[in-house]
């Protein structure tokens, strides 16, 4: 093996381990970024599904003691308000979610959010329900 020989291989070697130690932790990282973002996903689905489930509890336990009062017609004619933890648009947990919302699911949400409890019972939550699961499947692709 001659002089110029041996210098090739130095300079292949060195090229290649500069190359290699500048794109393996890159990849690694692309890989570690993806990973991170599903996880930071999975979390915010289990964020909003906890809070749906909670606007669910409060719409149920106002509906009951609307009815245990004296009646639907009785306690929208008297005009006992909602309880301000059932409005779900000022949750932390929906700020997030509204932005992935889609547009007709976003106006419909504005249309019923307007109801009274009692009037939209369960409506809220099964159409949020319905596009988490959405943004699950198709727009996150994590199921």
């Amino acid at each position: 093996m001659g002089w110029m020989d041996l210098t090739g291989a130095v300079v292949v070697g060195l090229g290649t381990g500069v190359v290699t130690s500048w794109t393996a932790p890159r990849a690694n990282w692309g890989i570690e970024k993806k990973r991170l973002l599903r996880a930071a996903r999975v979390e915010r689905i289990k964020e909003w599904r906890d809070g749906v489930a909670e606007l669910r509890a409060i719409e149920d336990a106002n509906v009951v003691e609307a009815r245990a009062a004296g009646g639907i017609s009785i306690v929208v004619d008297a005009g006992h308000p909602d309880p301000p933890e059932a409005a779900s648009g000022i949750k932390p947990w929906f700020v997030t979610l509204r932005p992935e919302l889609s547009q007709a699911a976003l106006d419909k949400f504005l249309v019923l959010q307007k109801k009274r409890i009692i009037e939209r019972k369960g409506q809220i939550p099964n159409l949020l329900a319905d596009e988490i699961t959405r943004i699950e499947r198709e727009q996150w692709e994590l199921i």
